[in-house]
């Protein structure tokens, strides 16, 4: 399946997105930690803890960039998080064509 993740600049971040992000993380070999998976993505590990664990009632939102970058640090496809950004995001995707 190909993935146009180019045009999107950001998606919303939910909780399920984080629980991915950190399920992916300790699937590494080893079990990845937040600093390794920090430095593999040009982030903070702060930012990471951030990312899997966000703050109830508040809306972040991560972009594709920065998305790729995890990827990329987890060697796995960015439609590894397609399962929970289908959601809302497609909604405004299918808003704005």
């Amino acid at each position: 399946m190909l993935v146009l993740s180019t045009a999107v600049a950001s998606y919303k971040w939910t909780p399920e997105m984080g629980a991915r992000l950190k399920s992916l993380r300790l699937k590494q070999s080893g079990k990845m930690t937040r600093e390794q998976l920090a430095q593999a993505s040009s982030m903070t590990k702060q930012y990471i803890q951030y990312l899997e664990n966000p703050p109830a009632g508040k809306e972040i939102s991560v972009s594709t960039e920065k998305l790729e970058a995890l990827c990329k640090a987890l060697s796995v496809p960015f439609g590894a998080f397609l399962p929970v950004l289908v959601g809302e995001n497609l909604k405004i995707l299918l808003l704005d064509a």
